[in-house]
């Protein structure tokens, strides 16, 4: 009993020194969002060129309204690649549909064909990278699942023009849309992970709104490295900062709503896949959240259970309990300063976010241990299931496509396109450097 005290002392220490931290970096979360909603960029008199690229597969509940906010998008020099994996896709009818009447000749799509020796999330991006020319200044690279601001290509331009920023990043908040627990423990949890970016020295490229130069995206490598990659992200984060060293960018302005309506089985299939791909390709930031989310399992689940022993011993250890009450009052305050940077970025969803308020104050311990569920799948195996493709990663830079994919249900026949609609070859395509 006295030598698991003394260990439990030291967990508690570790752990209480991270939700310090932790503090401190969901109060500069919030300061800075409040400071960003008061300052958004707007677009410069002569802005660069942008190609904004979109791969896309099927039709979500929000897809249409993301896409359609998106060709609303007021920047000026501005051209949109759709890139998407087959005729067959329903979601092609849906961009015929909402292009037709869309900005002149700034819509493109593409069918990029079956991956077959990378992710095809990525083999739909490079084909369309392949329609780009070196008129095209910036390349920016966004999911269909988050909701574009008008500051957000401004946030993600303005800083390229610095010599030492390789990259910009946006990121996602997930905005819940249902009562669901599982959709409330994603939130908080994705906002947690929200927070750490802004400096730069930490931040890593989210591939659901990361912007570079044309240029930088072929004389820094990423071109290259994501030939045979399932990630686009980790693998230009790693080029442009630990092979170049340069920065990756971000701006609060940045954050995107991203609708969450979860239940526990798609929780447990799309978060342990993510953390799968962390371990393959950033195995480092991988280990360092596995040990804080197992310190604070220790702490919050030790502390009560060795409280209780002391009690049924008849010696009640009071020491125990004001080490449980000060921990969970720190990540009280940590989850408090989460909920309102969420709170303030989207004012227009700031409703939602009040629902699940006391679950950021009081139940930041629950979602921490969630998450630790969540990552405890992602240490076996290298194999993971992806819009129903099955991939096997080899490394961060090598993918193995294991199973192609049915005929997407409920395709429906695709009408005349009313943009141009390019089709690429399966095989990779190499072109040159501008």
């Amino acid at each position: 009993m006295f030598t698991i005290s003394i260990i439990l002392v030291f967990v508690w220490l570790a752990a209480m020194a991270l939700s310090l931290w932790a503090v401190e970096i969901a109060r500069m979360f919030a300061r800075r969002i409040a400071k960003a909603r008061r300052d958004l960029p707007t677009t410069p008199k002569n802005p660069p060129s942008v190609a904004l690229i979109l791969p896309v597969k099927g039709i979500d509940e929000d897809t249409r309204h993301n896409l359609t906010a998106l060709l609303a998008l007021p920047y000026p020099r501005l051209r949109f690649l759709f890139s998407v994996e087959s005729e067959n896709d329903p979601v092609l009818s849906l961009l015929q549909q909402i292009t037709r009447d869309g900005p002149g000749n700034k819509a493109e799509i593409v069918i990029a064909g079956h991956a077959t020796t990378r992710g095809q999330k990525i083999h739909n991006q490079l084909a369309a990278v392949d329609l780009t020319t070196s008129a095209d200044d910036i390349l920016i690279f966004m999911d269909a699942d988050a909701h574009p601001s008008n500051a957000l290509i401004p946030a993600l331009v303005a800083p390229l023009k610095e010599s030492n920023v390789g990259a910009t990043t946006g990121y996602r908040l997930y905005v819940p849309d249902n009562s669901s627990l599982a959709t409330t423990q994603l939130c908080i949890i994705n906002s947690a992970i929200g927070a750490l970016l802004g400096p730069a020295s930490r931040n890593h490229a989210w591939g659901g709104a990361m912007a570079i130069t044309r240029k930088n995206f072929f004389d820094l490598g990423v071109h290259d490295a994501w030939q045979n990659a399932l990630s686009d992200d980790y693998v230009l984060s790693h080029q442009v900062r630990r092979v170049h060293k340069k920065v990756i960018q971000f701006s609060h302005a940045s954050f995107l709503p991203s609708s969450a309506a979860f239940s526990w089985k798609s929780f447990f299939e799309f978060a342990p896949r993510q953390y799968k791909i962390t371990r393959v390709c950033e195995p480092g930031i991988w280990a360092i959240t596995l040990i804080g989310n197992i310190l604070y399992f220790l702490a919050f689940a030790g502390l009560p259970a060795l409280y209780l022993t002391s009690i049924a011993l008849g010696k009640p250890d009071q020491n125990l309990l004001f080490m449980f009450l000060a921990l969970f009052t720190v990540n009280s305050i940590r989850g408090y300063f989460l909920y309102r940077g969420c709170k303030n970025a989207f004012p227009a969803h700031k409703q939602k976010f009040r629902r699940i308020a006391l679950w950021f104050i009081l139940g930041l311990p629950l979602a921490l241990f969630v998450n630790l569920l969540a990552m405890l799948p992602s240490a076996l195996g290298r194999t993971i299931h992806w819009r129903g493709i099955s991939y096997y990663l080899v490394s961060a830079t090598k993918t193995s496509v294991l199973r192609r994919p049915v005929r997407e249900a409920g395709a429906i026949p695709t009408e005349p396109s009313p943009r141009p609609l390019r089709r690429t070859p399966v095989a990779t395509s190499k072109i040159s450097s501008p």
